[in-house]
């Protein structure tokens, strides 16, 4: 793969983060779909009772997918990146674990963080609502800050319209 070619799709919950990332894999791009809502329905750990628990085991599957996905070429996407956990632990109260501030996030070229659309959609499995999304969006925008990773704030509109700020961003990148 080369380089930092690999772009996060981030935000609070109920962004669209799902809708753009089925929407690049609709496009051929390589993906890498959100962990938690896989391992919610799974429903062997829940966020709400073991958020520990929870976050060690997504954090173990993000860096096996992503560890497929680096040996890609090209662009590949994920829906949510190894950082956003530590967002989670903060949100809840929970000291965020010192071994995530060891991991490498080098191949992350950009991040895109969605921001909130006018309205919250329940998936039926989500637990937080749109003021809980409000709040954890900074928090994720600070620890990718932290890491010196590239953020481009994608706004409220239409998919197509994010799609095209993000894949034009994603081309420059790469041509550069």
């Amino acid at each position: 793969m080369k380089e930092k070619s690999m772009f996060v799709i981030s935000g609070g919950p109920s962004v669209g983060k799902t809708t753009i990332i089925e929407a690049l894999e609709t496009l051929g791009y390589p993906v890498l779909h959100e962990i938690s809502t896989a391992l919610i329905k799974e429903g062997i750990l829940s966020p709400q009772r073991e958020r520990e628990k929870f976050q060690r085991e997504i954090l173990r599957r993000q860096l096996e997918g992503e560890g497929r996905l680096m040996q890609l070429d090209g662009a590949c996407f994920l829906d949510r990146g190894i950082l956003d956990g530590m967002a989670y632990y903060e949100l809840d109260g929970l000291p965020v674990p010192a071994d995530f501030n060891k991991l490498d996030v080098s191949h992350y070229a950009i991040m895109f963080l969605l921001e909130e659309l006018p309205f919250f959609q329940d998936n039926g499995i989500r637990f937080e609502d749109l003021e809980y999304s409000k709040r954890i969006t900074p928090i994720i925008e600070g620890y990718y800050r932290k890491r010196n990773i590239p953020i481009l704030r994608v706004a409220a509109m239409p998919v197509e319209d994010r799609l095209d700020v993000i894949l034009r961003a994603v081309e420059n990148h790469l041509n550069n």
